[in-house]
């Protein structure tokens, strides 16, 4: 899938059904998108820490992808603006 190594705007649901310690979201294209659960950067080179909870806009750095899903991790927290 060409995806992979992109980054995606991913608007997070919650935690992943299949395990605790990730959480899922979808991108613009509905795709879901399964990330570890991690603290992150409020901004891009900031050292202003905090959780993602459901609702939350996070940047995600693609490493893999099936046909139900693609798989990454969280760079740091994002807007529709952004």
């Amino acid at each position: 899938m060409t995806l992979i190594g992109n980054t995606q705007l991913v608007l997070v649901e919650g935690e992943s059904k299949r395990s605790s310690e990730e959480l899922c979201g979808r991108n613009d294209g509905n795709v879901k998108v399964i990330f570890p659960k991690t603290n992150l950067p409020v901004q891009p080179e900031k050292t202003q820490m905090a959780c993602i909870t459901p609702g939350d806009y996070v940047l995600v750095k693609i490493t893999s992808a099936n046909s139900q899903s693609l798989r990454g991790h969280a760079l740091n927290h994002s807007t529709l603006n952004d």
